[in-house]
């Protein structure tokens, strides 16, 4: 056992300069995909208030919010935990979550808004109803 032991010390002691080189390159590799992802939820989240504020794509947009509420109370808040004695509190992200589902049935319930850019689109490319609306009345 001693003798693999310091043939594994002379072979780190030979390759150092080798074995810097290969961790920088692997650690630049991870910085990077850290730098690349560390801004996606802010361009999901900004891309959603656009999509909300304008009216745009809102089929999408509602579920797509369903969903990243249903993963941002699973991942980060740990689904509303700690939980000890006497806690209620579930977290923000369910909540935010059910008021998509509200949005999507209310759009499905009453149909296009006129105040929404997907109207807008709509009277200039009517098959556009299909991506953005659940319904295709107007309020």
């Amino acid at each position: 056992m001693a003798t693999i032991q310091v043939a594994l010390d002379n072979w780190f002691t030979r390759n150092a300069v080798l074995l810097k080189t290969v961790m920088r390159v692997i650690f630049g590799i991870v910085w990077g995909i850290d730098g690349a992802f560390k801004f996606q939820p802010e361009l999901v989240e900004v891309g959603l208030a656009f999509c909300l504020i304008t009216g745009f794509l809102r089929k999408l947009a509602y579920t797509a919010g369903f969903f990243l509420s249903l993963l941002i109370w699973s991942v980060p808040e740990g689904f509303g935990g700690p939980y000890g004695p006497g806690s209620t509190d579930i977290g923000t992200g369910v909540i935010y979550a059910f008021v998509f589902v509200f949005l999507l049935l209310t759009n499905a319930t009453y149909g296009t808004s006129r105040f929404s850019l997907d109207q807008l689109i709509e009277k200039r490319w009517p098959s556009w109803r299909r991506v953005a609306e659940l319904r295709s009345g107007t309020v």
